[in-house]
Formats: structure tokens, sequence, C-alpha cells
């Protein structure tokens, strides 16, 4: 594993140094640097250096952004709730009788003499309670996808999870490529600070012209632009991630290392057991269940167009009443069953007819789309491993390349030095490396941008999938 620099704040020393800058250039041209200028231009940046060692800096491992992600996001909150109102209506049974309780409280007559003066109101009270269920031959073959639906709710949450754990990742890895761009560019400042001054003894010296003083003056400044947008960059980046975790923004932030991908191999047998885990993720067996529950309403439907259906309706009622302090009782109760025929659906033309025959055709259409949603799955595996691939064929050349850069510029240095190179052959010389280091930078984090969606596909983390293409 190589861990990422861990030092202090990173924009203080660049910051402070800007400042240094200033001051000394404050009144006067910078070709009137003295030679002590130099030596408290270093003294300071020693010191900041220091100070940005030892200053604390909050440290976050993977694991813990992705357990953060899922206990703060919103989308996660929703989704629980959706699964668990979806459990509480799958959770309903057939068999649960419908229970009913009335009651009526008024005044009735008790009096049936037309006289109006004799006529009476007393008061009555009246209870009715009642239990009843319905059932039919078509609930208990539709209730099976109920299982089906349940599962697909909890894996339809569990993907939403794994969903979010994935984005986490990539943007985790985002930021770590971010930060070494923060250090490459420190690092290519500190570079062209030391070219500025050498620049300067060498001219001073007479052994350089004018121009290649200007120009690395102009690399100097181009060097602290490219700090500027890096940091810039790293920023917002971290305050995005900090805000999608929940968390305090943070300055600064120390991450796990970046795996190790040298030892990546991608042959057939590797590509056939990430194609098993395919085919036992979350996405495969939600498309499978749904093909499944399409079958069954298909069923069903032709079931309701062809064959007979049966019903059972039972109902029992309890009515206690009481007038005038006397108590009267009922006991209702009623059974049925009954049997429908539909004889339609061999009428051609009919509605039902055509039911029957749209059944079928909606088994093969369920039967397509999960062909099709594997077909893409694979599809989008075999397109990230081509991908893996290509960039791990190149990394070999962008090692190779850096080589000759080092080679390079050690021999325009060493020709500079002595006057037989300007000052924009050593700057070149010095990008080339630069860019040279940064490619192979790119190159490592692709690769691991992309195992990442790989393994938010298969239902699994970025180290399972390198730890599969390592064997």
């Amino acid at each position: 594993m190589q861990s990422a620099r861990k030092t202090g704040p990173i924009f203080i020393y660049v910051d402070f140094v800007k400042q240094a800058v200033k001051i000394m250039n404050k009144n006067c041209f910078i070709d009137n640097m003295t030679v002590m200028k130099r030596h408290v231009f270093k003294l300071i940046s020693a010191f900041l250096v220091l100070i940005c060692a030892v200053a604390p800096v909050f440290s976050l491992s993977l694991e813990d952004a992705k357990a953060l992600a899922v206990e703060n996001s919103s989308t996660l909150k929703e989704k629980a709730f959706s699964y668990e109102k979806t459990m509480n209506e799958l959770g309903v049974s057939i068999f649960v009788p419908s229970l009913s309780l009335n009651s009526t409280i008024g005044l009735v007559s008790v009096d049936k003499n037309t006289n109006l003066q004799d006529f009476v109101l007393k008061p009555s009270v009246s209870v009715n309670a009642g239990i009843s269920w319905s059932l039919s031959s078509t609930d208990f073959y539709g209730k099976s996808k109920d299982r089906l639906s349940a599962e697909n709710a909890a894996l339809e949450y569990k993907s939403a999870v794994d969903g979010v754990k994935n984005s986490t990742e990539i943007s985790y890895w985002n930021l770590v490529s971010l930060r070494y761009a923060v250090e490459k560019a420190q690092e290519n400042l500190r570079t062209a600070e030391s070219s500025l001054a050498r620049t300067l003894e060498l001219y001073e010296a007479s052994r350089t012209s004018r121009l290649s003083y200007v120009q690395a003056q102009l690399s100097y400044s181009d060097s602290q632009l490219s700090l500027e947008s890096a940091k810039s960059n790293y920023s917002l980046a971290l305050a995005q991630f900090c805000q999608s975790l929940g968390i305090e923004e943070q300055e600064d932030m120390e991450f796990d290392g970046v795996p190790e991908i040298d030892r990546l191999e991608i042959n057939s047998e590797k590509v056939a057991l990430l194609k098993q885990m395919l085919m036992n993720s979350s996405s495969v067996t939600m498309a499978k269940n749904t093909e499944r529950i399409s079958q069954i309403n298909a069923t069903v439907n032709e079931m309701n167009s062809m064959v007979p259906v049966v019903s059972l309706s039972t109902k029992l009622n309890y009515s206690p009443s009481i007038v005038n302090e006397t108590v009267t009782e009922n006991y209702t109760g009623s059974a049925s069953v009954s049997i429908s025929v539909p004889l339609d659906s061999y009428i051609p033309g009919s509605k039902q007819n055509a039911n029957v025959k749209n059944a079928e055709i909606d088994r093969q259409r369920a039967k397509l789309s999960y062909e099709s949603t594997v077909k893409k799955l694979e599809d989008s595996v075999d397109d990230i491993l081509t991908s893996v691939n290509a960039l791990i064929a190149n990394r070999g050349n962008l090692v190779s390349h850096l080589e000759y850069a080092q080679a390079n510029l050690n021999l325009v240095s060493e020709a500079y030095e002595n006057g037989y190179a300007s000052f924009a052959d050593y700057e070149k010389a010095q990008s080339s490396l630069s860019s040279a280091q940064s490619q192979i930078d790119s190159n490592r984090f692709s690769i691991i941008t992309r195992i990442c969606s790989l393994a938010g596909i298969l239902d699994t983390d970025a180290a399972s999938i390198i730890e599969i293409l390592e064997r």
C-alpha cells in the first residue's frame, strides 16, 4: 500500500511564502534580491514546513466515510420509509377477516297512540358487531408473488445502500487524486523556486542571459497559479465530500493509502469469476424476480379469463339493542359459494379472448426484459474490464517514459549549468518529467475509478475486485 504524504494544512505554507515574496519585492525589483534575502526566505520556508508538519489534520478512512455516508444519507432514509411501507402492504394476510363495530344512540317512539299528547320518545342504544371474509381461488395463486415482491423490496433497499457506498468510494479516491495534484503542484513550485534562485545566481555571475532569468520568473509565476488552481479544485471537492457525509467542512484531510495496482492482470478465468459474481448480484436477482412476478400476473390474468373462479364469502353479525330498559339481541349469519365461468374468453374478438392472448405476450416480454437486463450488465462489465486492461498495458509505457524524462532532465540540467543549454530547454525537460509523473498518477486513479464502478455493479468493493485481479 502506498500512503499519501501526511502533512499539516497544505495551503498555509504556500500562502506564507507568497506573502514573504511580496514583502521582499516591495519597492524593489526581484533582480535586486540579495543573498541575505534568499537566506531569510529559506528560513521562513523551513519554519513554515515545521509548523505544517506538527499541525493536526482530520483523518478519515474509506470505511468510516462509507459508514457516515450511509448514516446521513437523506435518500436512504426515504428508501427505508418506502421499504417499510412496502413490507406493511405485503404483510397483509388473505385469511385475516374484516371486523366491524357500529353503535347507535337515539330516540324512538314507544307509544303508537295517534294522540300527539300521548306521544313519548324513549332513548335507544344499539351495537352492531360483525366479522366477515371473502376468499377467491385467484387470491391463493396471486399471493405467491408477494414473497418475490418482498425480496425485491429488500434488494432494492440494499442496492440503494450499496450505491451510496460505491459513490462515496469513487468520491474518496477522486479526492485523493486531487490531493496528489496539490502535492505535485507544491513540488513543482519548490522546483521552480530553486530554479529561479539558481538562475539568479547564474545571471548575477553573467553565466546566463536576462531572458533565461525572466523565463525562470515566469515559470515560478506559472507554478504559483497552478498550485492555486489545484488548491481550489481540492477545496471545492473536499467541501462537497464533507457535505455528502454530513460532517463539518474540513480544510484538509488524511486518507487511506492508495491501493497498489502494479500486479493487476486480467485473464479469461478471472473474467468468468466476475461474470459469476454478476449473476448473483442484486441487479440480476431483482430482474429475475421481476420476470417471475410478471409471469404470475400473466397467469392470474389468464385464469380470470379462462378458468372458473370459486369464491367463498361468510359473514356473522351480532346486534344487541336497548329500548326503554328492554334488551333485544339479534344474530344474523350468512355463507355463500359462487362459481364464475368466463365463457367470453372462448369467443374470438371478445375482451376476455384478447386478455388470454395478451397473457402469453406478457410472459415473453418479461423474459425478454430479464435477458436484456443481464446482457446490458454483462456488456458493462466487459467494457470496464477492457478499459482497465488497456490502462494496465499503457502503464508499462508510462513508466518507461518517466525513466526517459528523468534521464533527459539530468542531461539538460548538466548542460544548462555549464551554459550549453537555455533555460527554455531546461524548463521543457522539467515539464516533460512532471507531465510523465502526472500521467502515471492519472493512470493509477483511472484504474481505481473503473474498478470502483465495476465493484458497484457486482455488489462488492474495489478492494475485493483488486484482490481477484491480483491472483
